[in-house]
């Protein structure tokens, strides 16, 4: 752990009876932990590497290198169908112009990954009328500055014609939630978004059930091992978890304030935007766990007691997507309080509140994936990549200057497997197929917006 930070949050202590929020650490570590992303060294051990070159770049494969599968083709063109599928509903609703909504965009790969996926449906970014990110950390919003001006001003000129409403002055980058829906309620057009692993790095709150008394999970610093110690704060709050009445003794309930907030900001446009429709993809639960989901990555490794880790790793936790689900339909003050949760289980449905419709869709990696076509996109780039191979080979062959090695054959084959494995990994139910959630928030008032 910084030293830095043990001394900033011992002396937060000092002023909290001797103890520190959880979530008040996370955010904390977070600030240092990304601040520094920019001097930090990637390891790239254990990845299905690729390597870069021009022709493979063309088949889009080689895109990311810290999750690459997680955010390669197979990955990517499923979420680009399902944007173009919501934005093809829009244009039959007569509605022309949209909102592309980031929230937590990363380096902006998946962005210009999706962006580099529908270059060429017709007036398809030509209906784009602003695009938003979220983002807290200034390093990365530059780089994603940088990748969406790339991506305007750096296409083939035969696209140019697509390109002429759209200028970087569209791209608005925004450091907190507010900023978004204040830019949101001005634009007032459609807005379809996606929020890629963004809630999961988001501050929670742990409360511990003893003796039928629930208290918050508090840490305590420790002076001399420089170290922090989990305990129990002296205030019960029984009254605030009227909703989990079945929550066992020594179980442990988590809440993210800030995730509750801004889904809560988001709702306040639901009488102002006459469509929206948000995806959440994260690794999460929708049944509570009643356990500690808290964790802590570096280097792609999972750490023991993360807190000792505080600004030197990544500190996140599972996503409680039935929480947002609540937060969304009822609001934050009222998700716990809500009397019939029949739909609890349910994993398709439409709901009515105040006369009037939003609807969720909440659906496993491997589930959304197959319903929006990784095996014909697996098909596609196979054949691609067969293709290029087979011309590969044969210009050798032809050439009597140049002559076709084993090794120069096995790296072409090799590709098939990887993309294999890539396809494997992103939906099978022992790895990411059903580790990895979506959820899709959406309302439309399109019928009601003329």
């Amino acid at each position: 752990m910084k030293e830095d930070i043990f001394t900033k949050l011992a002396n937060y202590a000092q002023y909290n009876n001797g103890l520190i929020p959880i979530d008040h650490a996370m955010s904390i570590s977070a600030k240092i932990y990304y601040s520094e992303l920019g001097q930090r060294e990637i390891a790239k051990e254990d990845i299905d590497y690729i390597d870069d070159r021009s022709d493979v770049k063309d088949l889009g494969i080689v895109e990311d290198y810290i999750t690459a599968s997680h955010l390669g083709p197979l990955f990517s063109l499923p979420l680009s169908r399902w944007l173009v599928e919501k934005w093809f509903y829009l244009q039959q609703k007569g509605l022309q112009k949209f909102i592309w909504l980031e929230m937590g965009p990363g380096e902006g790969q998946l962005f210009q990954q999706i962006w580099d996926h529908t270059y060429e449906i017709p007036g398809f970014h030509n209906s784009i009328s602003h695009i938003i990110f979220l983002e807290f950390s200034n390093i990365l919003a530059k780089k994603q500055r940088n990748i969406v001006e790339y991506c305007i001003k750096n296409k083939n000129s035969s696209y140019n014609s697509q390109y002429d409403n759209i200028s970087t002055t569209n791209f608005i980058h925004c450091c907190n939630i507010d900023e978004v829906v204040n830019n949101l309620k001005k634009i007032k057009l459609p807005t379809i978004g996606f929020a890629n692993e963004f809630f999961d790095a988001l501050p929670i709150k742990q409360f511990y059930k003893s003796s039928d008394k629930i208290h918050e999970v508090m840490l305590k610093p420790d002076l001399k091992t420089k170290s922090f110690n989990l305990v129990l704060s002296k205030f019960n709050n029984n009254e605030n978890f009227n909703y989990y009445k079945n929550i066992p003794e020594n179980g442990i309930v988590e809440i993210s304030p800030v995730s509750d907030y801004i889904i809560d900001n988001l709702s306040f446009c639901y009488n102002i935007l006459p469509f929206f429709s948000l995806l959440c993809i994260d690794y999460g639960y929708w049944d509570p766990l009643f356990a500690s989901t808290i964790q802590a990555i570096h280097f792609h490794k999972k750490l023991k007691n993360p807190f000792n880790y505080l600004g030197n790793a990544d500190i996140s936790s599972l996503v409680d997507f039935f929480s947002l689900k609540q937060v969304f339909f009822y609001g934050s003050m009222q998700k716990y309080n809500i009397k019939n949760n029949k739909d609890h289980l349910s994993k398709d449905i439409s709901e009515i509140t105040n006369n009037d419709t939003k609807n969720y869709l909440f659906l496993t990696q491997k589930e959304f994936l197959l319903k929006y076509g990784i095996n014909e996109f697996f098909k596609q780039i196979k054949n691609k990549l067969l293709l290029f191979d087979d011309k590969f080979i044969k210009f050798n062959k032809i050439n009597k200057n140049l002559s076709v090695d084993s090794t120069q054959q096995n790296i072409y084959n090799d590709r098939i497997s990887i993309l294999k494995r890539q396809k494997n990994r992103l939906i099978d139910i022992n790895k990411m197929g059903n580790l990895f959630k979506f959820l899709c928030l959406s309302w439309d008032n399109s019928d009601n917006s003329n």
